[in-house]
């Protein structure tokens, strides 16, 4: 149960983390685009436009108000979900976004199904075979992929294995209009691809760290005395205590 109550906070602390760090971008934001010596009405109709049109323009956008006014008008349209509308779209935000971001999210999912169980196996059998040839081929191997920035990797992918060498793979995934990412699973490979190498090294390698820490533990070593399988042991009682984002020291009983 505390276990749990743990868990729990850190993933509250995080979100509370993720929030503010989002609010104080925003701030900066807004405070450089008010630094900005353009008049947004203006580059919207263009330097021919008369002066009324501007106007009327910068009275609809809410220019002619405050910065604070501005700020907190556009703060309230994001937490109560209607952001408002693009002008250079010239559609609602939401409708704008709506399916970049099915399509983004469907490729985390997709690159996380991956990724994760992949990192989660390298690190713990990195572990287990410490520094023997597998260990250390796969540690530097991580530690090469995690230099490289994931446009880079993208890059290479394409010139690989679509436009260059084999052109085995479409470059670009081809979506309909009104269809989802699904419709084009060939499209994805690529892309997941790209997310996957960018994800695994950092995984494996906190994994592998975590894992060495608690296979030194007493209660692993009483586990192996007990006679348990070394399957079992990492399965059951190495891994999910690696996997732990915060430790928990237990209160001792007086």
């Amino acid at each position: 149960m505390s276990n749990n109550r743990g868990v729990l906070k850190f993933i509250a602390r995080r979100l509370l983390f993720g929030v503010f760090t989002l609010f104080v971008v925003s701030l900066v934001v807004f405070a450089a685009t008010q630094l900005l010596p353009s008049d947004p009405a203006q580059a919207i109709l263009g330097r021919d436009a008369n002066v009324n049109s501007v106007a009327a323009l910068r009275t609809k956008l809410g220019l002619d108000h405050t910065a604070f006014y501005q700020y907190t008008h556009w703060l309230k349209g994001i937490v109560t979900g209607d952001p408002g509308d693009s002008f250079n779209a010239r559609q609602p935000i939401l409708d704008y976004i709506g399916d970049r971001v099915i399509n983004s999210l469907f490729l985390l999912v997709l690159a996380s199904v991956i990724s994760i169980p992949l990192a989660l196996w390298l690190g713990s059998y990195s572990a287990r075979k410490r520094d023997t040839a597998f260990d250390n081929v796969t540690s530097n191997t991580m530690l090469a992929l995690a230099s490289l920035p994931e446009f880079v990797v993208g890059i290479i992918l394409v010139l690989l294995l679509s436009v260059r060498v084999w052109h085995v793979l479409p470059a670009v995934s081809s979506i309909g209009i009104g269809e989802g990412p699904w419709s084009d699973m060939r499209g994805m490979i690529l892309p997941t691809t790209v997310l996957v190498i960018g994800s695994v090294p950092y995984i494996s390698r906190v994994v592998r760290t975590s894992m060495i820490e608690v296979l030194e533990s007493d209660y692993i070593e009483m586990a192996r005395l007990k006679g348990a399988p070394e399957n079992v042991v990492l399965r059951r009682h190495a891994l999910p205590n690696a996997l732990g984002p915060v430790k928990l020291t237990k209160k001792k009983e007086i």
